[in-house]
């Protein structure tokens, strides 16, 4: 009986795991985690795309400490970006986020990147047209947009990424990516440089650009400080800079 009830829950959680990323993320326990979306066949290669739920800290659950110290990890070993390729920001959201003030977050984000490894990311410009992230196929478009619908109030935002993952490892690239910012959590956002009780656009959008560049989340005590440490909080702007373990990471996959 153990044995069935053991089969029947691991059943269950790959159910779980092949809803669309909006309905997987958990508001009850604010963690962070990583969807995959399927693989299709885009312009004659199968590529494969993953949805990374960025979710709000919880202050009652702490991080777990790791076996390693490693203050890096990669969404595949190699898979990056091959080519330069633009994106598009719709900046409409319902806090009164100025639309100059969204482009600059998000531009200084893809500068902090690229301070590191130049040429990541294209030139970003911006649109009033409907934007829509690809959770089930790519379109060739990166698009960075607020959602007042399709996340849920316990996820912050969400970046899909999709790309080659394996084979060999020189042939594995990145090859799309959005990222859909959740317009309907509780607080609003802006710049929350001494206004705490805002949630700070440009620092999450540059942890969420280290996910659209190849890196992926950490969870442990030791990285607390990184930017791609895997929770958020409210006024917390500590991500606009990238610290050591961020650094070693984007060098070491773009060398």
């Amino acid at each position: 009986m153990r044995r069935i009830l053991l089969s029947l829950a691991l059943i269950a959680s790959l159910a779980v795991l092949s809803v669309p990323a909006v309905a997987a993320a958990d508001p009850s326990n604010g963690t962070s985690r990583v969807i995959p979306l399927g693989t299709v066949l885009h312009k004659g290669r199968l590529v494969e795309g993953f949805a990374f739920i960025h979710g709000r800290d919880n202050s009652a659950k702490q991080p777990r400490p790791g076996k390693t110290e490693s203050l890096y990890t990669f969404l595949a070993r190699g898979a990056k970006w091959r080519t330069v390729e633009d994106y598009v920001v719709n900046a409409a959201n319902g806090d009164g986020a100025s639309s100059q003030l969204v482009s600059n977050a998000v531009a200084a984000a893809a500068t902090t990147w690229e301070a590191q490894v130049p040429s990541i990311f294209g030139a970003g410009s911006m649109t009033t047209g409907q934007l829509e992230a690809d959770w089930n196929a790519p379109d060739d478009h990166n698009e960075v947009y607020f959602s007042q619908s399709e996340l849920d109030q316990g996820t912050v935002a969400v970046t899909v990424v999709w790309g080659v993952f394996s084979g060999p490892v020189n042939t594995r690239e990145i090859t799309e990516w959005d990222l859909v910012i959740n317009d309907a959590l509780p607080g609003s956002w802006g710049d929350a440089s001494g206004h705490p009780d805002l949630w700070d656009v440009q620092n999450i959008a540059t942890h969420e650009l280290g996910h659209s560049a190849g890196l992926g989340d950490l969870y442990t005590t030791a990285a607390r400080e990184q930017t791609m440490y895997g929770y958020a909080s409210v006024g917390e702007t500590k991500k606009r800079t990238l610290d050591s373990g961020d650094i070693a990471g984007i060098k070491a996959l773009y060398r």
